[in-house]
């Protein structure tokens, strides 16, 4: 390499009067400088690691073999909704017993980290709502309401990822539902039928 830098002369660098290799030093800092200001790293940032859902460790580049790491010997999945399986496991939170399940899609990738309760009344379904509504809100603004018949929600749609807060309250049940979906079966606008 030094023996290009011997033959190279520029009229309009200030080091061109100077030997090779003094002024290869500065050069190769300034390269070395620019590479580890760049960001250049393998995988996805740090952002992307980040644990989505505060009921789990687990990120979207978690396998199946992180998931019995953190929770424990999987029972037979059931069938997810985005083509793969999806596994249930007890999970407390925010002082509430219920369930976490993680669904993969096809490809065995980790799409869906979902915790549910069931509430022994309406009026606990309500409060538990809010309480992840008012959290939910506050770290990401405003949401969409969904309703239907004997069931409420919102959504947060956004690019790291939609965040689904939904309730069902029946004569039998009280349901809460707490979703976060991965980026890649989120939405960022309403779909249109």
């Amino acid at each position: 390499m030094m023996k290009y830098a011997k033959n190279f002369s520029c009229r309009f660098c200030p080091f061109h009067k100077l030997p090779a290799r003094i002024w290869a030093i500065p050069l190769c800092a300034a390269l070395l400088m620019c590479l580890l200001l760049s960001g250049c790293q393998d995988g996805p940032s740090t952002e992307d690691r980040k644990a989505p859902a505060p009921f789990s460790e687990l990120t979207w580049e978690s396998s199946f073999d992180d998931m019995v790491s953190l929770e424990g010997e999987a029972e037979e999945g059931r069938p997810s909704v985005y083509g793969g399986l999806a596994y249930d496991y007890p999970k407390s939170y925010e002082g509430r017993e219920g369930t976490v399940t993680y669904m993969y899609n096809e490809e065995e990738q980790l799409v869906s980290i979902a915790w549910s309760y069931s509430a022994p009344s309406p009026e606990e379904l309500d409060a538990a709502y809010q309480k992840l509504y008012d959290q939910i809100a506050e770290q990401n603004g405003e949401s969409e309401k969904a309703a239907g018949y004997n069931n409420y929600g919102d959504i947060w749609r956004r690019k790291e990822g939609n965040i689904i807060l939904s309730a069902v309250a029946t004569d039998e049940m009280s349901l809460l539902l707490y979703s976060h979906l991965s980026p890649q079966v989120s939405t960022l606008e309403v779909e249109k039928e």
